[in-house]
């Protein structure tokens, strides 16, 4: 397993949830790039090199207060890009 930055899969796990309940979102590929990009520069990064870091970060992402965080930040990154859509 080479390193991977898990926030990456813990935004992608949360977007669908939280794009499907807010109104008047573009959903083509580059407002939703732009959206993860957003949000993704505005968490730590989580790397992780073997499948136990991996596990532990992933025990870590189930917490309510990380999870909340990145919809914190999705609903930010829908606002700017709603705003300023690029497509």
């Amino acid at each position: 397993m080479s390193y991977r930055n898990y926030m990456e899969d813990a935004v992608l796990n949360e977007y669908d949830n939280v794009v499907k309940e807010i109104e008047g979102i573009c959903r083509c590929e580059r407002c939703k790039e732009d959206m993860i990009a957003y949000t993704l520069n505005r968490m730590s990064a989580k790397y992780v090199v073997t499948d136990l870091g991996h596990a532990y970060t992933k025990l870590n992402q189930l917490k309510v207060q990380n999870r909340m965080d990145i919809v914190v930040q999705l609903i930010e990154a829908s606002d700017i890009v709603r705003n300023n859509p690029r497509h």
